[in-house]
């Protein structure tokens, strides 16, 4: 009879979980994050593990920041035999996508996204970072403190060894960084992450990898011969709203040779943008970017950030102080592009401005192109001068009838004339 009752029960349990959501939480929100928009919390190109996931109280205390009706949080090391005291030093820790540090103490920070959406990363040492700073995706943030002589927040549950502890807010489940789709079973307990039809659980390796995003034309790379042919632009009719341009004011320079390009808000609305944030790319084997200068468009002192020129691509961030704001069409900034190998590079900027309401819209973006020949400027010589200490002119003369009574002397090198 209990034999029977038994199988009455489980039969019973398996019937009610067959009812519950694998992928559940208590603070769902109602929409997701745009699959593109954050990338796992490591540098690009590299394979991290996750050494523990959420918790439904089974594991951990029902206060633990891992509970799943908390939020939810996941630990992540460079590989699964993590020790504590050990060089840490190169496992960096990079900004999920791109944002502004809102919050920091000597071992966290809070990056604030597009759309509202919340990262958090503990257990940090040796931050690159400071409050307030916008940062790019990928960006390096902090290497995750070796437990010993670098500290773990405090909170942290033993065994106290490197890791970082990241979360998104407002809710986890069911987003998706660098293509890893986070999935957690609150009634198995069961922490996954899937990619390309892959599941992978706890202590296996996350490549962070980025899908490359489709693109309409390549940028030419080839020497040009003749005529120069500009690459074609993001788009040939300029949008009827706000939008963004890139413009150079030379098309077609020689290796060693400046061009500037402008970088322009167009279209803009009568209640203005209280800042705005700017991603440039160009082809960085062809032109070197340099000298980025800020514009008053946001007003004569406007708050500025500029994420240094690398690997083909830059970042500005600015926005109005004291009130002010763009509110006309203008330059916002220029740089210089100096020509390093011939061969015609896209130079386009993207932006997304904000109105003062805590949220990041993309505009439609114009590009332009550039030129870069394998010329070199012939150096142009100065004409000799008299050698110092002599006692007569030096003059370019043409050819003419000596004077009587005079002697000359002809230069057949320069073709002067001495007399």
């Amino acid at each position: 009879m209990k034999y029977k009752n038994l199988l009455r029960a489980l039969s019973l349990l398996l019937l009610l979980t067959s009812f519950v959501p694998l992928n559940h939480s208590a603070h769902a929100a109602p929409a997701l994050p745009p699959v593109d928009m954050f990338q796992l919390p490591w540098e690009q190109g590299l394979a991290w593990v996750a050494l523990d996931g959420f918790d439904n109280g089974s594991d951990r205390a029902p206060g633990s920041s891992h509970n799943y009706s908390l939020g939810g949080a996941i630990d992540f090391a460079p590989h699964n035999n993590m020790i504590r005291g050990e060089n840490t030093s190169n496992f960096w820790v990079t900004a999920a996508a791109a944002g502004t540090v809102y919050e920091m103490s000597k071992c966290h920070l809070k990056i604030v996204h597009s759309n509202g959406w919340i990262t958090e990363y503990q257990h940090l040492a040796n931050f690159q970072v400071k409050l307030g700073d916008v940062v790019a995706q990928n960006q390096k943030l902090a290497v995750i403190a070796n437990a010993l002589s670098q500290p773990v927040c405090v909170g942290s549950e033993p065994p106290d060894i490197p890791h970082l502890h990241f979360s998104l807010r407002p809710n986890m489940v069911g987003a998706t960084f660098a293509g890893w789709e986070f999935r957690y079973n609150w009634f198995w307990n069961n922490t996954t992450f899937r990619k390309g039809g892959i599941t992978l659980g706890l202590f296996k390796p996350l490549l962070n990898v980025l899908d490359a995003p489709p693109t309409s034309t390549p940028t030419p790379t080839t020497v040009p011969t003749s005529t120069p042919v500009n690459p074609p632009t993001a788009t040939s009719t300029p949008p009827s709203g706000p939008y963004v341009s890139t413009t150079v004011n030379l098309p077609n320079i020689n290796v060693g040779e400046t061009a500037l390009a402008t970088v322009n808000l167009n279209n803009v609305p009568a209640e203005g943008y209280t800042s705005a944030e700017f991603t440039c790319t160009y082809n960085a084997s062809l032109v070197e970017v340099s000298n980025i200068v800020i514009a008053n468009l946001f007003g004569t002192d406007s708050a500025t950030a500029i994420h240094a020129p690398q690997t083909g691509s830059f970042i500005v961030a600015v926005a109005g102080s004291n009130g002010n704001k763009a509110t006309t069409s203008g330059a916002v900034f220029t740089f210089d592009v100096e020509g390093l190998q011939a061969g015609q590079t896209a130079l386009e900027c993207t932006a997304r401005v904000s109105k003062g309401d805590n949220v990041l819209t993309d505009l439609p973006s114009i590009g332009t192109g550039l030129t870069v020949f394998g010329l070199t400027p012939t150096p142009t010589l100065p004409p000799p001068t008299a050698t110092s200490g002599s006692t007569f002119t030096v003059t370019p003369m043409p050819t003419q009838t000596p004077i009587a009574g005079w002697l000359t002397f002809t230069n057949s090198t320069f073709g002067y004339q001495f007399q």
